[in-house]
C-alpha cells in the first residue's frame, strides 16, 4: 500500500444479514458487529499502515421493522406493468410507468440527468410493494433513512492533540424513550453506550422519579464499569419504588439520571404513571 493514494475496502456485514429473510430478525447485531469490525478496522489501517485518513461511509441506509408487517404497510400494485427492468420491494423501473396517484412517480432524466427517459415507482412512506423473502429489512427507496448516509473521518491524533484528549465517564441511558409505570415497585432497564476502557471511565448514578424538583420514589445507585462490548451485559435494572399513590396518569413524571460525584444531571426520560389500582370503587 506504500504507493497506493486510495485503497477501497467493502464490508456489507449488514445487507448480507438483512436481505435474508431467515436472518433478518438478526439485523441490529449485525449493525452493532459492523460498527466494531469497521472501528477496529480503521485503527489497524491508521496505525499499522501509516496511513493519515480513513473514510468510513455507506452506498446506503435501510428500513427496518422489528414487528412483523400487515396489510397497512403493502403497496398492493393493481395492474403489474410487464415491460419492467427491475422490481423490487421499494421500487419499480421501466421504460415506461403510468401515473398512479398511491405511489410517488418520476423519471430518471429528471432525478439523475440520465440521456434515457426511464421512469420508476416508489412506495409512499415506508411500505413496500414486493414480499417474496423477508420485508422487515429493506433499502432502495426515497425516505431519509435510505438516501442520506453519513461520512466518518478518521484521524490519528498527533503530537499535543494527542496529549490533550481527556478521559471521560461512559454515557447511560434508557433502551427506550418513554416510560410507563403500572406498579408501584418496578424496575428499569439502563443501558451503558460503550465498553469501559482507558479513556472512558465507569460512572456512578442515582436514579429516582421526579414531580418537577421533587423525588416522589426512592432513588437508587447503580455503577456502570462494563468493559466487554456485548449490549446485553452493559444493561442493568434498577427498580424503583413509588412515594405514596396520588398520581395522576395525564401529567408528565420524568425518570431522572444523575452523577453521584458531582449531583450533576445526565439524562431524564418521560414517565407515565398508570397505576393499576386506583380509587374509582371509593
Amino acid at each position: 500500500m506504500r504507493d497506493t493514494q486510495l485503497v477501497y475496502v467493502y464490508h456489507n456485514v449488514v445487507d448480507a444479514r438483512g436481505d435474508s429473510a431467515a436472518t433478518e430478525s438478526e439485523t441490529f447485531l449485525a449493525v452493532e458487529q459492523a460498527i466494531n469490525e469497521l472501528d477496529e478496522l480503521a485503527r489497524k489501517v491508521i496505525l499499522q499502515f501509516n496511513t493519515s485518513t480513513v473514510l468510513i461511509t455507506a452506498d446506503h441506509g435501510f428500513l427496518f421493522q422489528v414487528s412483523k408487517l400487515d396489510a397497512a404497510d403493502r403497496t398492493t400494485l393493481v395492474e403489474k406493468p410487464s415491460d419492467t427492468l427491475k422490481s423490487k420491494k421499494r421500487y419499480v423501473i421501466a421504460d415506461s410507468l403510468p401515473a398512479n396517484p398511491s405511489l410517488w412517480h418520476g423519471s430518471t432524466k429528471n432525478t439523475a440527468g440520465t440521456t434515457s427517459d426511464t421512469h420508476f415507482w416508489i412506495p409512499k412512506g415506508a411500505n413496500r410493494f414486493h414480499f417474496v423473502g423477508g420485508a422487515r429489512f429493506v433499502h432502495g427507496g426515497a425516505m431519509p433513512q435510505e438516501i442520506v448516509v453519513p461520512v466518518v473521518v478518521v484521524q490519528q491524533m498527533r503530537g499535543e492533540k494527542a496529549e490533550q484528549r481527556s478521559k471521560r465517564k461512559v454515557n447511560i441511558i434508557s433502551p427506550k424513550s418513554s416510560l410507563r409505570m403500572v406498579n408501584n415497585i418496578q424496575s428499569f432497564d439502563l443501558m451503558q453506550t460503550e465498553a469501559v476502557s482507558e479513556q472512558v471511565l465507569p460512572v456512578t448514578v442515582t436514579v429516582a422519579i421526579y414531580d418537577g424538583d421533587q423525588s416522589v420514589s426512592s432513588e437508587e445507585t447503580v455503577t456502570f464499569d462494563c468493559a466487554t462490548d456485548l449490549m446485553s451485559e452493559r444493561t442493568r435494572k434498577v427498580k424503583l419504588s413509588l412515594s405514596g399513590t396520588d398520581f395522576d396518569r395525564r401529567q408528565d413524571y420524568f425518570l431522572v439520571i444523575k452523577d453521584k460525584d458531582f449531583n450533576t444531571e445526565l439524562e431524564r426520560y418521560r414517565v407515565t404513571i398508570d397505576l393499576a389500582f386506583t380509587d374509582d370503587f371509593f
